[in-house]
């Protein structure tokens, strides 16, 4: 009772669910009896908590010095969650019960296999840069290359019939993608080319009387 509880400085409070209906209507509890019972325990005016699952997650509970599993851990990462909130330094974490396959062992080998996991995506992470890095340096390589093959040929007034043609080489050497789109209006037609590669984006418009010599107009406009 609790001059027992007292007599051996125990302050227990509850905490669970206010959300799910209890068990029973003598272990109903209100949000701010809750919030109550939780804030007596994190400034030391309770010293037990006694609570259910509810304190795994999504709720601020400050680190305790030990923590008591009564039920069986069903997973790992219940196993993780409960064995967290024992944050104090030298504390310890006690499970009374287990389940037949989810022994402490078998939980802590799954703990371990997923944090394997974790610690693989960070690595697969790191390799993804360096693999972009790298396909940008590529990409850098093929458009110097293709300057020097293509576009030193290029001049506006000597080429301007041969603009489109030396685009479209530029970017089947660069391996980049041109883009057309075109709108009109009374004035004529309005083409836009737009070159795109994995690590930049360039695009032009050009206007004329029809589509050819507006798309004609875009590239000269693009190669310059």
């Amino acid at each position: 009772d609790d001059d027992v509880l007292k007599m051996h400085g125990l302050k227990p409070v509850p905490l669970y669910s206010v959300t799910t209906p209890p068990p029973t209507a003598s272990l109903s509890i209100s949000k701010q009896e809750a919030d109550l019972n939780l804030h007596h325990f994190c400034n030391g005016t309770a010293n037990i908590l006694v609570c259910t699952t509810v304190a795994e997650e999504g709720i601020d509970v400050t680190a305790a010095n030990c923590v008591i599993r009564f039920d069986a851990v069903l997973n790992a990462v219940s196993f993780v969650q409960g064995r967290g909130r024992a944050r104090q330094e030298n504390s310890s974490f006690v499970i009374m019960s287990e389940e037949k396959g989810r022994g402490v062992e078998q939980l802590e080998s799954i703990e371990k296999f997923q944090s394997g996991i974790v610690n693989a995506f960070d690595e697969m992470k790191i390799d993804s840069q360096e693999f972009i890095q790298k396909q940008h340096e590529a990409q850098r390589s093929r458009e110097r290359n293709a300057k020097n093959k293509i576009l030193n040929k290029w001049n506006k007034e000597q080429n301007k019939n041969q603009a489109s043609m030396l685009m479209n080489g530029f970017c089947k050497s660069t391996k980049a993608g041109l883009v057309e789109s075109y709108s009109n209006d009374e004035n004529g037609w309005i083409c836009t080319l737009k070159y795109s590669s994995c690590f930049r984006s360039v695009e032009a418009t050009g206007a004329a009387q029809n589509k050819k010599e507006s798309k004609k107009q875009a590239a000269c406009n693009l190669l310059d």
